[in-house]
């Protein structure tokens, strides 16, 4: 059995409620008999198709389902996976990348110019305004927090540190990579408040971090810098992913867990499960649903419903974690 299907072998220990230390040993016996599924297991978890995959995203955790049919091979049921019982869980988390929206509104343009250039002035005024930053649609920290508040539930946010690179602007057309780029210090008091109410502030990392140990560590130093107490988990901007520096660098600096495998422009199941699994010495926490992919994907709005729904029910049939 190869390296990548013990790490296949493990996972399924995991999920069948064994101690992760305990689970190759107690499972060697049937390797055998469940070679097929352990190498497709593996596939899916090691090899996921890349961010900006369109065609081969789905929307069946394929390897949760493959869990189950090992399982009832070798005529065992897993335990709990999580705490009460509860038979599936939800994570909610938030990437910062822009704090402000100030020529957001020019897409609106050609459809109604008007109301455009109303709001592209009423944008720009509350962005350069710091007394008016509460009236900008994106400055929405304050509102984040009453909501789940409200609702009763902890998110994670991941916060960017990233610079202007106006030739990736001109290259992609993407201005946001010049004008939506922000200054975490102007949160510090946001993250703290945040933090203080049982959210976890995690690492955004930039295009320059997500596979260098110095620019990673430099940033979770000055994301500590403001006041952030811990920091345990990282989402790579634009979901840009290594998988050796991941497994292997990332947790020398502290990261206990990455949150990276999602789509840019889909939405589904990129390793084909909903469960968290071990990468290298950190865990891997997939998800499944970001609000971009979901415009991207779907520009009418009931078709991204829909989506969500069936996503929602894949992962509650599954009882893994729906992370969005």
């Amino acid at each position: 059995m190869n390296e990548l299907s013990k790490k296949a072998l493990k996972h399924f220990g995991m999920w069948l409620g064994l101690p992760f230390t305990q689970a190759e040993k107690t499972l060697r016996p049937h390797t055998t008999q469940l070679s097929i599924e352990l190498n497709r297991l593996a596939s899916a978890l090691y090899f996921p198709p890349g961010a900006d995959s369109k065609t081969r995203a789905l929307q069946t955790a394929t390897a949760d389902r493959g869990l189950w049919r090992m399982a009832k091979r070798i005529g065992v049921r897993p335990k709990a996976f999580w705490p009460n019982g509860r038979p599936y869980a939800v994570c909610v988390s938030h990437d910062i990348d822009r704090i402000f929206s100030s020529v957001h509104a020019l897409k609106n343009l050609t459809r109604a110019p008007g109301r455009t250039l109303k709001s592209l002035v009423h944008d720009l005024r509350s962005t350069f305004s710091p007394h008016r930053h509460k009236e900008n649609p994106f400055f929405n920290f304050d509102r984040m927090m009453s909501l789940e508040a409200g609702w009763g539930i902890p998110s994670t946010v991941y916060v960017l540190f990233e610079k202007r690179r106006p030739f990736l602007a001109l290259r992609n057309l993407e201005v946001q990579h010049v004008l939506g780029v922000y200054t975490p210090k102007t949160l510090q008091d946001k993250l703290r408040m945040y933090q203080n109410l049982g959210n976890e502030v995690g690492l955004h990392a930039s295009f320059d971090s997500w596979r260098d140990k110095e620019a990673l560590e430099r940033e979770l130093e000055a994301l500590k810098g403001l006041g952030v107490r811990e920091v345990r988990g990282v989402r790579n901007h634009y979901l840009n992913f290594d998988r050796g520096f991941t497994e292997s660098i990332m947790p020398q600096s502290g990261i206990l867990y990455d949150s990276t495998m999602g789509f840019n422009f889909a939405n589904g199941f990129r390793c084909g499960t909903s469960f968290p699994f071990r990468m290298g010495h950190l865990w891997e926490l997939p998800f499944q649903l970001m609000d971009s992919s979901l415009r991207a994907q779907y520009p009418d709005r009931n078709e991204a419903k829909q989506t969500c729904s069936t996503i929602q029910d894949e992962v509650r049939r599954q009882g893994g974690v729906l992370v969005l």
